[in-house]
């Protein structure tokens, strides 16, 4: 191996070692939350390119942050987590070196429910029975528990 070979595979095997420091500060940032601004922990958010490649991909914190290394682009984002529906998002990352900040995303409930009842007097021992919706827009099942009695929950799947 000659010299001129040898200086070539180190430098770019310095440059490989390195590339990912480069962008380091750059790509794409921003908060989780629910619908009450309460930061959602644990949540997968997924970097996607334009052919649906998967590019980046961090879990969220305690806080709710992520950050996610890229190079420029357009890009689509996926957040997604078990009790609340799928969210995507498309951005543009540009040739700036600045970190694009996403904000705050709000994730909505994956199971939502209905019950048309506001004020009612039940007499003692009288049966009654009232409309119950739920609702479940995420793409997992869900647990719901239901309480018919006092210390008794019914779990159902929806």
């Amino acid at each position: 191996m000659t010299k001129y070979t040898l200086l070539m595979a180190l430098t770019l095997a310095m440059l490989m070692l390195f590339a990912p420091m480069l962008y380091a500060d750059s790509g794409a940032y921003g908060y989780i939350v629910d619908p009450n601004g309460n930061p959602v922990g644990g949540e997968v958010v997924t970097v996607l390119d334009s052919n649906s490649g998967v590019v980046a991909m961090t879990t969220t914190g305690p806080n709710g942050f992520f950050q996610v290394a890229l190079l420029p682009g357009t890009y689509t984002l996926r957040v997604s987590k078990a009790g609340y529906v799928d969210k995507t998002i498309q951005f543009t990352y540009g040739k700036t070196g600045y970190p694009v900040f996403l904000g705050n995303i709000t994730l909505d409930y994956a199971v939502q429910y209905s019950l048309p009842v506001r004020n009612i007097t039940i007499p003692i021992l009288t049966y009654i029975s009232f409309p119950f919706t739920n609702t479940n827009k995420g793409p997992r099942p869900e647990d719901v528990g239901l309480a018919r009695k006092k210390r008794n929950i019914e779990t159902h799947t929806f």
